[in-house]
Parts: structure tokens; C-alpha cells; sequence
């Protein structure tokens, strides 16, 4: 049994699930080059708000198809809240530092 038959296959139905999926998974997978390579800092929190909102959409459009998934779903939700509080606290010091920079500047 393929993991689309266990979660009740994949059909028009399941557009807006799946695409919720894949679209906070891509904003999860950008966050790393946009925090650590380009050391845009504000940016990166940008991106993980926008990953919570996708991600918290996500589970609440699976809950009528599948509870099980939706309720694994909350220990991510926890990891991106502590994630975002971090990625704050290192923007709001770096515009200490640097006198009120912009959004996505950096002195690292």
C-alpha cells in the first residue's frame, strides 16, 4: 500500500492540502540559504512567518481527511514558533548593533 492509498489517494479534492504542503515545505527548505548564506536576517524571519502560515493552514485542511496527519503536525508547528522567536531576537540585535539597518540587512 502506497502512502497515497493510506492517506485516501490523491485526487482534484486534494489540491489545496497537497499544494498548502509543498508551498511551506518550499518556504522551509528557503529559509536556510536566505538566514545562513545571504545573512539576510529580516528576510529569514519573513520567510519562517510566512512558513508558520502555510503550515498552520496545513493541518487545519487535513483535519476532515485525516486527523492522524493533522495532529503530527503541531510539534512542526511548535519547532517554527520557537524558530521564529529566535530568528526575531537575532534581527532585533543586529539593528542594535548596526543602528536600525533595513529589513534584510546585515552586518554578519
Amino acid at each position: 500500500m502506497s502512502l497515497g492509498e493510506m492517506l485516501g489517494g490523491f485526487s482534484e479534492d486534494s489540491v489545496v492540502q497537497l499544494g498548502l504542503y509543498a508551498g511551506q515545505l518550499a518556504l522551509n527548505w528557503a529559509w536556510t540559504p536566505i538566514f545562513f548564506r545571504a545573512h539576510k536576517i529580516g528576510w529569514g524571519l519573513v520567510n519562517l512567518l510566512l512558513t508558520s502560515g502555510a503550515a498552520t493552514a496545513t493541518p487545519v485542511t487535513w483535519y476532515h481527511v485525516n486527523k492522524k496527519a493533522a495532529y503530527l503536525m503541531f510539534p512542526y508547528l511548535a519547532w517554527l514558533t520557537l524558530a521564529s522567536v529566535l530568528n526575531y531576537r537575532i534581527w532585533k540585535q543586529q539593528q542594535k548593533r548596526s543602528g536600525g539597518r533595513k529589513l534584510g540587512s546585515s552586518t554578519i
